[in-house]
């Protein structure tokens, strides 16, 4: 399951915007992209994961470069705290900001690979799983256990004393 998005806007000088709200349940990390271009000045992206903020990042852009304009770049990996992340830029340069960000996400486990199909065949041939009656397979244990066993102590050892 991979998640991506991609949100451009242009934002006038001393405004805060809010950039968009995510759906980022099932996620672990998300990646953050962010890109902005303008004159000079520092920029501060917030992040918040239901509300609560979590970052606080500042995009500094250096004194224009040629053609009166610079570019500042983000790119970070955030863990999801929770399912719902918000965005919310604060243009406190005095000019007018192009702004671009990307959010890239990917989840859970990988598709099985050839190793993992190849163990899940030879721990059935070892009769260590078993199928249960609603189709699920289970593990079980290859041979019974000495519950007691499990419950006893171990024996102290013994001293150079004894």
């Amino acid at each position: 399951m991979y998640f991506y998005s991609r949100t451009s806007m242009t934002m006038p000088a001393g405004v805060s915007t809010p950039i968009g709200n995510w759906n980022l349940a099932g996620y672990q990390q998300v990646n953050v992209h962010a890109w902005v271009k303008g004159g000079s000045g520092t920029s501060y992206l917030q992040l918040a994961f239901d509300h609560l903020q979590a970052a606080g990042e500042p995009l500094t852009i250096g004194p224009p470069g040629p053609g009166g304009w610079n570019v500042a770049i983000l790119a970070k990996p955030f863990p999801v705290f929770a399912p719902t992340l918000s965005a919310v830029l604060n243009n406190s340069s005095p000019s007018q900001l192009d702004f671009e960000l990307r959010l890239y996400a990917a989840c859970c486990e990988p598709p099985p690979g050839i190793v993992s199909m190849v163990a899940s065949g030879l721990m059935k041939l070892a009769g260590r799983q078993r199928s249960a009656g609603d189709g699920e397979t289970h593990r079980t244990l290859g041979r019974s256990v000495d519950m007691g066993s499990l419950l006893e102590t171990p024996q102290q050892a013994p001293t150079e004393s004894d």
